[in-house]
């Protein structure tokens, strides 16, 4: 669980914490819709990317992009869970005021497995375009 102290995955890991926040509060004044919190997904990737470019002025090698998108995917999944249990707390812990009632077990679960495979794409590949735009703009500077 090394991984997870990588300085990436922690710069990641601010981030989304500091984007989700943000959504969640504007969220409860415009509804932004379901698909709002990718928003906090990729702005946390591209600055995460941003850092490693800056810092390494290298791709990353293959078990280093291995390990930094697992780390910020298990980052991503478990400040979801504490960041959505703020308003579930707030709703006196009534499980009925976030699913609908005839939402089966399956399709539960198969949009958690969609979502989770969702960031590990936006996350592996950010380290990889996301990361050779940076060096381009690195080197014209």
């Amino acid at each position: 669980m090394s991984f997870l102290l990588n300085p990436y995955v922690k710069r990641f890991s601010l981030v989304y914490v500091i984007a989700v926040i943000a959504i969640m509060v504007i969220g409860a004044f415009i509804n932004l819709g379901g698909a709002a919190n990718v928003v906090s997904l990729l702005v946390a990737t591209h600055l995460s990317a941003h850092k490693f470019a800056q810092d390494k002025r290298r791709m990353p090698e293959k078990g280093e992009k291995r390990k930094i998108t697992l780390g910020c995917l298990i980052a991503a999944i478990v400040i979801s869970i504490l960041v959505s249990m703020i308003p579930y707390a707030l709703s006196g812990f009534n499980m009925q005021a976030f699913l609908p009632p005839d939402i089966s077990a399956g399709l539960l679960i198969g949009s958690a497995i969609f979502v989770l495979v969702l960031y590990f794409a936006a996350i592996y590949f950010s380290y990889g375009w996301m990361v050779k735009t940076w060096l381009k703009a690195i080197q014209k500077t």
